[in-house]
């Protein structure tokens, strides 16, 4: 049998390493996204998530269910193709979730019609159909069993038009007075009123919520909002509520419906901008998914101006009828030259910046941290400005996470900034290390201090080392050094007291040479077996193992997924089960629960969202 083939030689070659795999576990969750389509499935009583786009533009075609406790990610037979701005509702008469419609890679707009049957998707193919078009709604009658569409967008026009579906084909039905051509308005099934109802896209005066009685659209006296944006939804006791702002700065609140008009009922946690809602019937839950947050990263910085930023969020909201509860806290969107490490006083994987790379492509400034199960925004009055390819390092010494330079929106940046797990603080120390990019530091706490080696200036790599002590830097001259180089990668190895530096660009090729850092001197290590020269591999101690372990990284072209043990004497390539694909610019860090954590990097077309943990002692 051809199985037995590939698997004899290939148990032969882990007999021979004398070493169990490693065992890579994915933290499976949607990835942060917007413009996906969400309905719940009545017949299996779960919410169905499809598709949207991430941070870099490009399209998305996972299919997801949330049972109420957790997302799963399905593995359909078939699928509609990856895009974003498609719409879902269910179909009561086909007893599936119906999709129509969105925009694929480089904004084709597709009218294609697909059912979900729990499983699998189904493309069908009606007679009539509504042309293609993106950011339309759809929302189920019923009273009538039908699914009602309405605008969207088609090339350079937003449209108005209005679609049912009866389970087979597509009818386009007229009005006299009809709602002004939008896309990306929110329609919803009013079970008070027994009619299907619409507020909201992108127009700039009708503040108007319309009702759909299968014949014409009539504007509701008295029910008019205080901006023409916003999303309506009716909670399981069927009060109606709207998730707006009166002013579009400002955060948006969860308004309802009172005997006087709309009532705000409470400021729900962060300024969302765009998000999708779906109301759970079995469990008497509002679902709310992801989308866009606008959030303030603090004080200006090393000459940056402070701005309102946005993130994409991938966390999951419910509402009860009384009140909003986080029930997932998301994750970081995808990114490359981001930087992480592990607090080991408080017990957190700490992770700032990085670039989301793409057409859309932005420096980022968020603060995570990483509990051993989840990750958790953190919302501060400060932060140090966006960046990327900067270095960070957990000062155990004084209780605070180092950061320092890389680059920033107006180039290289030499600030250095400290987090105590609440707040960002700017030092201020007398000498700096030169601006730069691709440098690496890790911590000595041994000696109490943080080693800085290396990295890119505007003029050349740069081969200095630098000692900060908690409050100042320091050029130190040891003997013996690495040559100049950057995107090398540095970890702390406690077990022999020694600061780790392997690999890097010297400016004209990759380098694979080990380096050790004894507090005083660098010493060129020999070592019988080496991982291939690369560039932005991932680094960082395992104590279960109490190994060095580097992962990944890249020549240009290939990357690699290789991961590599370091113990002093020798490198040993550990023989891996299914993990992390191929890419440079991953972050390795020490992980809470004991192993490591893999998060992020580039596998060559686009940056990566993925959580992966080495099971401790494995």
């Amino acid at each position: 049998m051809s199985w037995r083939r590939g698997l004899l030689p290939a148990l032969a070659w882990l007999a021979s390493c004398g070493e169990s795999p490693a065992v890579w576990i994915e933290h499976v969750v949607p990835s942060p996204r917007n413009s996906f389509g969400m309905a719940y499935d009545e017949a299996r009583r779960l919410i169905v998530l499809f598709g949207g786009r991430n941070l870099d533009q490009s399209p998305l075609s996972d299919t997801w269910q949330w049972d109420g406790h957790r997302w799963v990610r399905c593995a359909p037979r078939s699928s509609p193709s990856a895009r974003f701005d498609a719409a879902l509702a269910y179909d009561p008469t086909r007893g599936s979730v119906l999709l129509f419609g969105g925009a694929e890679h480089d904004d084709r707009l597709v009218g294609d019609t697909w059912e979900w049957d729990g499983s699998t998707w189904t493309e069908i193919r009606p007679e009539h159909s509504p042309h293609a078009r993106g950011g339309h709604a759809l929302a189920t009658d019923r009273t009538r069993r039908r699914v009602v569409l309405f605008g969207g967008y088609r090339d350079d026009r937003d449209l108005g038009d209005t679609w049912e579906w009866n389970g087979t084909t597509w009818t386009e039905t007229a009005g006299e007075d009809v709602p002004i051509p939008r896309p990306w308005s929110s329609m919803i099934w009013d079970a008070t009123r027994g009619r299907v109802l619409l507020h909201g896209g992108r127009q700039s005066t009708d503040t108007n919520v319309w009702s759909w009685d299968g014949v014409k659209w009539t504007a509701i006296e008295g029910l008019q909002t205080s901006l023409p944006h916003g999303i309506i939804f009716q909670t399981p006791s069927a009060g109606l509520h709207w998730l707006g702002s009166i002013q579009p700065d400002q955060p948006r609140l969860d308004w309802s419906l009172g005997s006087s008009g709309w009532e705000g009922s409470g400021e729900i946690a962060w300024n969302i901008v765009t998000t999708t809602l779906a109301l759970d019937t079995h469990r008497q839950r509002i679902i709310l998914f992801g989308g866009w947050r606008q959030i303030t990263p603090g004080p200006p910085g090393a000459g940056e101006a402070s701005t309102m930023g946005h993130v994409l969020g991938s966390d999951t909201w419910e509402r009860d009828g009384a009140q909003w509860t986080q029930r997932t806290p998301g994750s970081p969107v995808g990114r490359i030259g981001h930087a992480m490490d592990f607090d080991s006083v408080r017990g957190k994987v700490v992770l700032f910046g990085g670039d989301s790379t793409g057409p859309d492509a932005r420096l980022l400034f968020e603060t995570w941290e990483w509990d051993g199960e989840s990750w958790s925004l953190r919302l501060v009055p400060a932060s140090p400005p966006a960046r990327r390819d900067h270095a960070l390092a957990h000062a155990g010494s004084d209780r605070r996470t180092l950061l320092f330079g890389g680059c920033g929106r107006r180039g290289l940046l030499n600030d250095t900034w400290t987090w105590d797990g609440s707040t960002w603080d700017a030092q201020a120390p007398v000498t700096s290390p030169e601006a730069r990019e691709g440098h690496a530091m890790a911590a000595d706490p041994q000696r109490g201090c943080v080693v800085l080696f290396g990295g890119r200036d505007a003029n050349a790599v740069r081969g200095d080392t630098w000692i900060w002590d908690g409050g100042a830097w320091t050029l130190s001259t040891p003997g013996t050094s690495p040559s100049p180089r950057c995107d090398h990668a540095m970890a702390y190895d406690p077990i022999r007291g020694r600061v780790v530096l392997f690999g890097g660009f010297d400016g004209l090729a990759l380098k694979w040479d080990t380096w050790e850092w004894d507090g005083s001197d660098w010493t060129a290590r020999t070592a019988a077996n080496s991982p291939p020269a690369r560039a932005r591999p991932g680094l960082a101690f395992d104590p279960s193992r109490r190994r060095v372990v580097l992962a990944g990284g890249s020549t240009g072209f290939p990357h690699y997924a290789d991961l590599w043990e370091w113990d002093g004497d020798d490198w040993t390539e550990r023989p891996t089960e299914a993990g992390p694909c191929a890419r440079s610019s991953p972050a390795l860090a020490t992980d809470p629960k004991g192993g490591l954590l893999l998060f992020g990097g580039h596998d060559g077309e686009r940056a990566l969202a993925d959580t992966w943990r080495i099971r401790a002692g494995r």
